[in-house]
């Protein structure tokens, strides 16, 4: 997980990153711990985790009462078209498959969330 990154414009996304609080967790529900306890505005999450899988981690963000809508990333070493189809239906903003580009990883805050508005 990610920590809260600033988003003034005119900030690469590198500095952005870097200017951040990242928290990592190694488990599902040490990730729905630190999300219980912090707001965060990016948030990525292996969907293979050991005891609760990356879905239904992105399930129970998304339906935290008044919590903010963190960017969620699922983070896979699968992209078939089912494996994209299970992380938007989770919730899920965007699918990366491992191992993850970093440039592709520093210039996501800047894309905007695929069908928003």
């Amino acid at each position: 997980m990610a920590g809260p990154v600033p988003h003034a414009s005119h900030r690469s996304a590198r500095a952005r990153v870097e200017a951040g609080s990242p928290v990592a967790r190694g488990t599902g529900a040490d990730a729905l711990a630190a999300a219980e306890s912090g707001s965060f505005d990016v948030v990525l999450c292996d969907v293979g985790r050991p005891d609760i899988d990356g879905q239904t981690v992105a399930r129970r963000i998304r339906a935290r009462p008044g919590g903010g809508r963190p960017r969620l990333i699922a983070v896979s070493g699968f992209s078939r078209g089912t494996d994209l189809s299970l992380s938007r239906a989770a919730g899920f903003d965007a699918h990366l498959t491992k191992p993850l580009p970093l440039t592709d990883l520093l210039e996501f805050p800047d894309k905007p969330v695929e069908g928003a508005d």
